[in-house]
């Protein structure tokens, strides 16, 4: 395999301009994004710099030091890994069975339950309770998440809308089990901090049509894949290393 300083001085065997550019254009129009004079001249100039920088380098015009150069072979080695990974991916095929089981295992990750709620995160055990007394006293719900909660949907009144049971925590999923429509959580302890929720309603999950999600099934299926893959590669390196050190090792009987 060629090094990094080997590939830059050999950029004049490398696809032309026009190629390069081209097939990322190409690459945008098969992905359904709209391609216009903009956008390609945005993808040339890309090229473009890119192309010039290269050549600046095989000219000698960036001192290749010990630092640089190990740069130059850690991006060259992640390239290295996208290009793997990108060609194990696009190897991957997916028959009608392997989409059927996928998607029976969506729905099962979905349950059968959504819950539209709110929920308000506090620092301490003492203002969830401040703030329990307080919705007691007004039933609003927003109010208090607006006052008291420390996290991002403060400023909507902690209203978090429908989600399905099984992408909740354990923790939420019970609490919202066993309120009634507009009653408060006691306080959940949770890593992220103290959790109130307030059950507004549920309804039965409804998975969204096979064929809507398709291409999110099939993309799961290659990554699973993908995973798998590389926990065999990584059991195979570290046996092959294992065997290695064996083989190395003085045999005391000789």
């Amino acid at each position: 395999m060629n090094s990094p300083r080997s590939q830059i001085s050999s950029q004049q065997r490398r696809p032309t301009l026009s190629s390069d550019a081209e097939m990322a254009i190409q690459q945008e129009i098969k992905a359904g994004l709209p391609v216009d004079n903009e956008l390609r001249k945005n993808i040339t100039d890309t090229y473009l710099r890119r192309d010039d920088i290269l050549w600046d380098m095989a000219q000698g015009g960036m001192k290749v030091t010990q630092a640089t150069q190990r740069a130059l072979d850690e991006a060259f080695a992640n390239a290295m890994m996208m290009v793997y990974i990108d060609d194990f991916m696009s190897h991957q095929t997916i028959d009608e069975k392997a989409i059927k089981l996928q998607y029976e295992q969506y729905q099962k990750e979905l349950g059968t339950v959504e819950y539209e709620f709110c929920l308000m995160t506090v620092a301490r055990k003492s203002d969830a309770e401040a703030a329990i007394k307080e919705y007691a006293a007004c039933r609003d719900f927003k109010e208090v998440a607006r006052k008291h909660s420390t996290d991002s949907m403060a400023a909507r009144g902690g209203y978090v809308g429908w989600a399905c049971e099984g992408l909740l925590s354990e923790s939420v999923r019970d609490a919202l089990a066993r309120l009634q429509p507009n009653q408060i959580s006691a306080p959940l302890e949770t890593p992220q901090g103290t959790l109130l929720v307030c059950f507004l309603a549920s309804r039965k999950v409804v998975p969204m049509p096979l064929n809507d999600i398709r291409p999110q099934l099939e993309e799961t299926i290659r990554a699973e894949r993908l995973g798998r893959h590389l926990l065999n590669l990584r059991r195979r390196r570290e046996t092959t290393a294992t065997t290695i050190r064996s083989n190395s090792q003085p045999n005391p009987t000789k």
